[in-house]
């Protein structure tokens, strides 16, 4: 009886190992509050999952719930009633935003970003309209639609140097992705 009993929690505790990683679990081990290495292992398993995640954390987006500011530094800064700053407390929606646009986009240098394509409003449609696609192909179709938008701007303003840096910029991070 001992040696079945044994076998049933050694196999059962298996199972464990090759079941699906609870997504939405693991987004609510984002919040304020939660041990550094549950909030780090769920954080990993979120970017290890890449566009497998993506659905979880899309309905998660409106999430106001605070999210550990410890971990989660947001570099803007939010005004006071009294006219002083103090450092934002990110939301657990906002780290789901940051965690797919990452994932998709990258991070580009500052003065660049305005050619992202997801923003918190646009990235569920976005997602949505290239479901099916694998992570890479994400990325390339990001990419290529951020490249059209800049191109359509230096054909406005040709002389604009910084419309240039963009589009080289673009084309270089296509080109890589084939890589």
């Amino acid at each position: 009886m001992n040696i079945l009993l044994c076998a049933i929690v050694f196999f059962g505790s298996l199972a464990g190992c090759f079941a699906a990683p609870d997504y939405a679990k693991c987004i609510s081990n984002l919040a304020k509050g939660t041990p550094k290495e549950t909030l780090e292992s769920s954080l990993q398993t979120l970017r290890d999952a890449g566009a497998a995640a993506f659905p979880a954390l899309i309905l998660q987006l409106t999430n106001q719930a605070d999210a550990d500011p410890n971990y989660f530094q947001e570099q803007k800064m939010d005004r006071s009633p009294d006219g002083s700053f103090h450092p934002h407390a990110p939301t657990i929606g906002e780290v789901c935003f940051g965690i797919v646009q990452t994932q998709v986009e990258g991070h580009w240098p500052k003065s660049f970003r305005q050619y992202y394509v997801l923003s918190p409003r646009k990235a569920k449609s976005w997602v949505e309209a290239h479901q099916g696609l694998t992570l890479p192909q994400l990325r390339r179709a990001a990419r290529q639609e951020s490249l059209r938008r800049a191109e359509a701007d230096r054909a406005a303003k040709p002389a604009e140097q910084s419309l240039k840096q963009v589009v080289a910029f673009l084309r270089e991070e296509i080109e890589n992705g084939k890589k």
